[in-house]
């Protein structure tokens, strides 16, 4: 039942935008579908974030409007005219793509009027752990992984990693860490050795 409401879900956000949603057999799992809000010049803008199961990530403005390609989902583009995301499909060459569009960075076809889509954008390189994407294609913090400045504030089982609390495992020695980590026995928590670029683990130099 959580699956087809999560595709039900998707599909209409999705219809809204101008844009059908497709899906392929090339994944498995659940589409999880978050929302954050941030302040902006007009005031609050909220996305909805859809999480598919490789772990490709997608944040789009609630109000699904759009002034240029990067602000629309991968197989979209932005018509300027009306300001809403129009469905073109995928491609991997221009010859993919009618009616005078072009095959794109993101492999979308793309009116080439609209401007290009940013490819340095997080929608084609996404985003490291504790960001999603936002439609503007910046990486943004998570709102749904707690922040942090150091380990204690994350929960045994986590520790600190760039502001966000990073999943590891629970450890009470070091033989229970995989390689590359070490047991923070007081925090009974997995960490990786190098941090702030020193080697924690590695052997001092015998005398």
């Amino acid at each position: 039942m959580k699956k087809l409401l999560v595709a039900i879900a998707v599909l209409t956000a999705i219809t809204v935008s101008g844009c059908t949603l497709y899906f392929g057999d090339s994944s498995d799992g659940d589409v999880v579908v978050t929302t954050y809000c941030e302040p902006s010049p007009n005031g609050t803008v909220c996305y909805t974030c859809y999480t598919y199961p490789d772990g490709w990530q997608e944040c789009f403005p609630d109000n699904y409007g759009c002034n240029s390609d990067n602000e629309c989902a991968t197989g979209c583009y932005c018509n300027e005219s009306t300001g809403v995301c129009e469905e073109a499909g995928w491609c991997s060459s221009d010859a993919e793509c009618g009616g005078g569009l072009v095959c794109d960075c993101s492999g979308s076809c793309a009116d080439p009027a609209s401007g290009a889509r940013d490819c340095n954008s997080c929608q084609i390189q996404g985003c490291p752990v504790g960001f999603v994407c936002a439609a503007d294609g910046s990486c943004v913090p998570d709102p749904n992984q707690p922040g942090c400045t150091s380990d204690a504030e994350c929960a045994a089982g986590c520790y600190c990693l760039n502001g966000y609390c990073e999943e590891s495992s629970v450890c009470t020695n070091d033989s229970e860490c995989p390689t590359g980590s070490y047991c923070d026995e007081g925090r009974t928590t997995c960490e990786p050795c190098v941090q702030n670029g020193v080697d924690t683990c590695a052997t001092p130099p015998p005398p």
